[in-house]
């Protein structure tokens, strides 16, 4: 993260994360407030200023104590949803600097009674898996306290100190060393660019970002991971693998893989971010859908394996390696299948929910260091895939159209076991479907 964040500076406004949650009934504003601090203070990463000094050594500072200024909107009863909307975007607008702290907060009242708690946070300071752990620890705070009760904050966590002491032991140092010879051993063996140079012509911003959400995709990803025994970003990253392969006319591809790294207990309950990126190479294994999702499988797995590494160690590994601007990024939850759905007929229901989907542009960047990023995660309504891509690689016309691509040889592939031929087979930047 610190890497990302300095390569992009200062275009790092979208490392700010935000949440919102709703106050229960019972909590006055001082309460909400005393909450709020409560909440600071159990969470370390929270109170962590990030700065660089004159030499250019980064520095994490925890703060032991001090004064967060909260934002109060009163308005209507109708008025709080846009409200707390409204201040999710304020409060992201502009990239934390020193000597603030890793947290901004405002609180959205209705009849002055708190309605809703807006948070932003840096993304040095969370990933989304520490956002679940802060988040829940504040709903259960606000719940204790609307009934009368203290704030008590009861979760057990370990926090970046302890994480610190982890990565400077024996057992750290090998995990870094093995993560840095898989770096350099899967980079060895990538033959083939996946992104072409650049084409002449840009957009505005020249990095568009812009969001699918799905039910249809949802579903056939759900049906072919449950059929082949792997999870539902397998699948994904096996056909985003086929429709790269394919747009470039190559026999494999490279893309960065995000680890989220919470493989044992310490790590399940770190209030902190350890998400890092990984290489991971994708090659041709066959003809049938089967052996590409458990390649994929694989690779994710062993990718995941070696993601906790020491970023300085991995960067004297590779000088002299072209740099990967393509990545991943798979934030998906196990779900239950419904004993209800028919699974007989599910290549019908997820063609029939075809219609559902939905493709929103959501702004762009003037610049990102990936060229090419795509984020998935599960919506209320399906699976959102959002892709941020730059204009001189694929245009907003063809950014809408890898997404599409992809849900449709998904659904494809449940009606047999060949690999669907992606329905568009343009070069990158290719303008002659514009429509």
């Amino acid at each position: 993260m610190w890497q990302a964040v300095e390569t992009q500076a200062p275009h790092f406004v979208h490392f700010n994360m935000s949440f919102q949650v709703g106050v229960p009934s019972g909590c006055d504003l001082e309460t909400v407030l005393t909450t709020l601090g409560s909440l600071i203070g159990h969470h370390e990463t929270l109170r962590t200023r990030y700065n660089v000094d004159e030499l250019g050594v980064p520095w994490q500072v925890v703060v032991g104590n001090g004064n967060l200024q909260v934002e109060i909107w009163n308005v209507g009863e109708d008025q709080v949803e846009e409200a707390a909307g409204r201040l999710r975007e304020k409060l992201t607008r502009h990239p934390f600097t020193a000597p603030e702290i890793s947290v901004r907060a405002a609180v959205v009242t209705a009849g002055r009674a708190p309605a809703v708690m807006v948070l932003s946070i840096f993304h040095l300071a969370m990933d989304v898996w520490s956002q679940r752990l802060i988040e829940a620890d504040l709903l259960s705070a606000l719940h204790l306290s609307s009934r009368g009760g203290p704030p008590a904050l009861r979760s057990r966590l370990s926090h970046p100190l302890d994480r610190l002491a982890y990565e400077q032991s024996p057992a750290g140092i090998q995990k870094s060393q093995e993560a840095s010879q898989y770096w350099l051993n899967t980079m060895s063996n990538l033959t083939e660019a996946i992104l072409p140079a650049a084409r002449g012509a840009v957009e505005e911003p020249r990095f568009k970002r812009i969001a699918m959400t799905s039910r249809a995709l949802d579903m056939a990803v759900s049906e072919l991971a449950a059929r082949h025994l792997v999870d539902v970003g397998s699948v994904i990253l096996a056909f985003v693998g086929h429709l790269l392969r394919h747009r470039s006319h190559a026999a494999e591809c490279g893309l960065l893989f995000f680890s989220h790294n919470r493989f044992d207990r310490e790590a399940a309950k770190l209030s902190g971010t350890i998400v890092q990126s990984v290489p991971l190479r994708l090659g041709s294994v066959g003809s049938s859908v089967r052996q590409l999702v458990k390649e994929a499988h694989r690779a994710s797995l062993t990718a995941s394996s070696h993601g906790q590494y020491d970023p300085a160690e991995v960067n004297a590994a590779m000088r002299g390696f072209p740099e990967i601007s393509c990545a991943i990024n798979l934030v998906l939850q196990r779900k239950a299948r419904s004993r209800r759905e028919n699974r007989a007929h599910i290549d019908v229901a997820a063609r029939q929910a075809l219609s559902e989907t939905r493709i929103v542009e959501k702004g762009g960047e003037v610049y990102d260091d990936m060229r090419f990023y795509l984020l998935a995660e599960h919506a209320s309504n399906g699976i959102r895939l959002t892709l941020l891509a730059d204009t001189a690689l694929l245009p907003s016309h063809q950014i809408t159209r890898f997404l599409t691509d992809l849900e449709q040889i998904a659904v494809a592939a449940l009606s047999g076991d060949r690999i669907p031929h992606p329905p568009y087979a343009g070069p990158w930047g290719d303008d002659s479907d514009a429509s």
